[in-house]
């Protein structure tokens, strides 16, 4: 199923290392890589940020709305879709148990709407189609979109990147391609085995925005990653609405079949061996390092050790440096709301005030009685309100999340700055060079900021005299029409209020979490060297014959972890495969 490199068969290199005596920091990765290859499942991946219409696009494949959509992003769990009979459908909760439920039921299980925060445990939905595709080991997955991740599901989602061997990276018009999308887009492409860029929601421009979207959208990618990548422009909508033809969605399932038709065990191989490469590049630094101690008196190396302490304690002070510009970043955002708030929030108190003078005045020919109009006046009120507001929060919502995704960003890569700047002092400590293997790590966000769905609640009722009620309608209507429309501001502006605690709530809430796998990321690596020169202090302490002996393992250990290594570039290089030709328009 794999094809044989002329040195060495990536699998059989895999297996080679795993059956070193040794312990290995990255062993339950490299197991879970190997057995991937020996399973074969390919998994596509629909990925991009939120709002994309990535759902949209897998209905559209699948020729049904069976996945929930919305303005709003609702998918909030993993659902995978295979080719199978009969057709059915399944939730995996996080308990083990297992439970079958019909098609018009996923939506309960998937969507933040219906399932708030996950709390039915649902840990992934899996989908079986008949006639999907030519082989039931290509596995197609909707994920959340970036940007709306929900924080009680970030594990999940973290451990699926891992499992990206093909990638549908689905971007939009409306917006065009972005920050979040750039930084995305770099994670996904660095693994994957292969990538496809969709260009979504091409309906709502005229025919010759498309050829500039396009164009645009192509410029973008190369300077994301330095490559070209496919890509087709389509609208899925109109697809999943009135079929393919002329859509640009056959050229994303002719790329489908060809992965299914036998090419995805190349991408598989490709991805598997992306993902291993930079795990063994790290376990060959530890070993060089390892190595290096033989040549060093004890007192050198113990030396090292202190200094590896003091280069924690510097590295601690500068991770303090990060977190309090993450932490100004994030009162930025916060400050950004207020004004966005301030100058908004007079509009739409007189949007609100003229909706409800309008249907004052609708009413004033109706004969009906106080109550009655009181309880109409009300109903608009509320009606106008939510109407206003909502727009209005997802908008907030929006800009905070990017937000919030671009100060993490920027802590993130400079934490990852300090940490090759630790493996660089080590290695210069010890006399060793890494100049020739990508020993960095991908580190993603553990806590993005979640999108929530729906508005805060707040008590828009106010007391409304019974004397009003009692007096005729003539002189009545308009002390209640009055009184409504002087307490709007202050309903408005609780009702910000709360939208403000809660994303004020949930940014310190995210923050938190990432300050604190920030300062994780730092202790691991320190962690990890340290242990390698303790080693090497055994290795200098022993007498000469079993350093002599201790050595040729080490040497061995590496040749190994070399030899996989070279498998791993081999079978990862190439580029994606350009089967789409030109972008479709």
């Amino acid at each position: 199923m794999v094809p044989e490199h002329p040195r060495r068969d990536l699998a059989t290199a895999l297996e080679e290392v795993l059956a070193l005596p040794d312990r290995l920091s990255g062993r339950a990765a490299l197991e879970e890589e190997l057995g991937k290859l020996r399973r074969g499942n390919l998994n596509v991946v629909v990925v991009g940020s939120f709002k994309r219409g990535k759902s949209t696009l897998l209905n559209a494949l699948i020729g049904r709305p069976l996945l929930p959509m919305g303005v709003v992003p609702v998918t909030a769990l993993i659902t995978l879709i295979r080719s199978g009979e009969p057709e059915d459908a399944h939730v995996h909760f996080a308990d083990g148990t297992i439970r079958h439920i019909a098609m018009d039921q996923i939506a309960d299980f998937v969507s933040e709407t219906a399932n708030p925060e996950n709390r039915l445990g649902v840990e992934r939905v899996d989908l079986r189609l008949p006639n999907l595709m030519r082989d039931a080991r290509v596995v197609l997955a909707d994920t959340p979109g970036s940007g709306s991740v929900f924080k009680h599901n970030t594990e999940t989602l973290k451990a699926w990147f891992g499992n990206i061997d093909a990638a549908l990276f689905v971007v939009s018009t409306d917006p065009p391609i972005g920050e979040e999308d750039s930084r995305l887009l770099s994670e996904v492409a660095e693994t994957a085995g292969e990538v496809l860029v969709v260009l979504n929601k091409i309906d709502r421009l005229r025919p010759d925005e498309i050829e500039e979207s396009i164009s645009y959208t192509g410029r973008a990618v190369e300077a994301i990653l330095g490559r070209k990548l496919p890509l087709v422009a389509c609208s899925a909508r109109e697809a999943l609405e009135a079929g393919p033809e002329g859509t640009g969605l056959d050229r994303i399932a002719e790329w489908l079949q060809e992965l299914a038709g036998g090419r995805g065990e190349q991408v598989l191989q490709r991805a598997v061996a992306r993902r291993a490469a930079r795990l063994l590049a790290h376990e060959i630094a530890l070993v060089e390092m390892e190595s290096a101690g033989a040549l060093r008196s004890v007192a050198d190396l113990e030396e090292a050790l202190h200094q590896l302490e003091e280069v924690r304690s510097e590295l601690a002070l500068r991770v303090r440096e990060v977190k309090a510009a993450f932490d100004a970043g994030c009162h930025d955002l916060e400050t950004a709301f207020d004004e966005r708030a301030r100058v908004e929030l007079p509009v739409l108190i007189d949007k609100i005030r003229g909706s409800i003078r309008k249907t004052a005045d609708d009413l004033s020919a109706d004969s009906s009685g106080m109550i009655r109009f009181q309880r109409e006046i009300e109903a608009e009120r509320d009606d106008a309100v939510r109407e206003a507001l909502e727009p209005f929060q997802r908008e907030q919502e929006e800009k905070l999340i990017g937000g919030f995704a671009t100060v993490t960003e920027r802590s993130l890569s400079r934490v990852n700055e300090l940490v090759d700047e630790a493996f660089a002092r080590a290695a210069r400590l010890l006399g060793v060079r890494l100049d020739r293997f990508d020993v960095r790590e991908s580190f993603s966000m553990e806590s993005r900021l979640e999108y929530r769905v729906g508005l805060p609640k707040v008590n828009l009722d106010y007391i409304v005299e019974g004397l009003f009620l009692l007096l005729p309608a003539r002189l009545g209507r308009p002390m209640v029409t009055r009184r409504h429309l002087r307490m709007i501001p202050e309903a408005l502006n609780r009702q910000v209020g709360l939208i403000r605690a809660d994303l004020h709530e949930r940014l310190n809430e995210s923050g938190f979490s990432f300050k604190g796998e920030l300062a994780r990321r730092i202790d691991t690596a320190i962690d990890q060297l340290e242990r390698a020169v303790r080693r090497g202090v055994e290795l200098a302490a022993l007498d000469q014959e079993k350093a002599s002996v201790r050595l040729a393992e080490l040497s061995r250990r590496r040749d190994t972890l070399e030899g996989a290594l070279s498998a791993c570039k081999a079978a990862g290089s190439g580029d994606d495969h350009g089967i789409v030709g030109e972008a479709a328009p």
